[in-house]
């Protein structure tokens, strides 16, 4: 089964909903600014189990189409009885979309997190991390015991 677009945005924007600059000391965007809808589309195109929860959550809403027409606080409801209903499918769910999300270049950098990968090169070593301050560290030798 395919959904609309409409209704990934307005699963993933209830859960995620990002925040503005006035809501809080940084600007957030939302799931759905980050294309984290249509991650979950392709998660339900190959994964069964994840169009059985999307299926689920239209039938407590009545169908895909009144999902969509309804008020935030509605959708919230829905999504509430579903993850009190089926908690372990709620979880997958939610640690989808919850990785998509903040593995995201924009969200990382909304924190003030490095978005670049650890390696080839890692990361910078903080000025107060010299070789002056380890040099106790490194006089005291091994503190384990070696195995044959």
């Amino acid at each position: 089964m395919t959904f609309k677009n409409a209704f990934y945005q307005k699963v993933v924007d209830t859960l995620l909903p990002g925040l503005s600059a006035t809501e809080s000391h940084l600007a957030v965007p939302s799931a759905s600014e980050v294309d984290v809808d249509q991650q979950l589309a392709l998660h339900a195109e190959v994964n069964s189990s994840v169009q059985l929860i999307l299926q689920t959550l239209c039938d407590l809403a009545g169908g895909e189409e009144l999902f969509v027409e309804l008020s935030e606080e509605a959708i919230t409801a829905v999504i509430t009885q579903f993850s009190d209903e089926n908690p372990s499918e709620f979880q997958t769910l939610l640690f989808m979309i919850k990785a998509d999300y903040y593995e995201h270049e924009t969200i990382l950098q909304a924190f003030g997190w490095p978005s670049h990968p650890p390696q080839p090169s890692g990361y910078p070593l903080s000025p107060l991390l010299d070789e002056v301050s380890l040099e106790n560290v490194k006089q005291k030798g091994s503190i384990w015991r070696k195995t044959s």
